[in-house]
C-alpha cells in the first residue's frame, strides 16, 4: 500500500475513472454485455479506502454493469 492517499473521495475518483472507461469502450464498440467494472481494489489505495469501495459496491452497481472484485496478492 501507498503511503498517501489514492484520493480524497475514493468513491467519486473510482466512479468517475469506471464512467470514462465505460464511455472509451462503448464508443470503440464494446458491445454492453461485454463489460464488466472493476473498482480496482487494492491498487494504490489505503486500506479505508478499500474498505470504503467494498462498503459501497452497490452504488458502483448502480452503473449497470456487473462488478469483478479482486484482490492483489498480499498487499490486501
Amino acid at each position: 500500500m501507498q503511503k498517501k492517499p489514492f484520493a480524497r473521495d475514493v468513491m467519486k475518483d473510482v466512479t468517475r475513472g469506471l464512467r470514462a472507461a465505460i464511455i472509451t469502450a462503448r464508443r470503440a464498440g464494446v458491445r454492453k454485455s461485454q463489460i464488466i467494472v472493476d473498482p480496482g481494489i487494492g491498487f494504490g489505495k489505503s486500506f479505508e479506502q478499500n474498505y470504503e469501495l467494498l462498503r459501497k459496491l452497490a452504488d458502483i452497481s448502480k452503473l449497470g454493469y456487473p462488478l469483478l472484485v479482486a484482490r492483489r496478492g498480499r498487499d490486501f
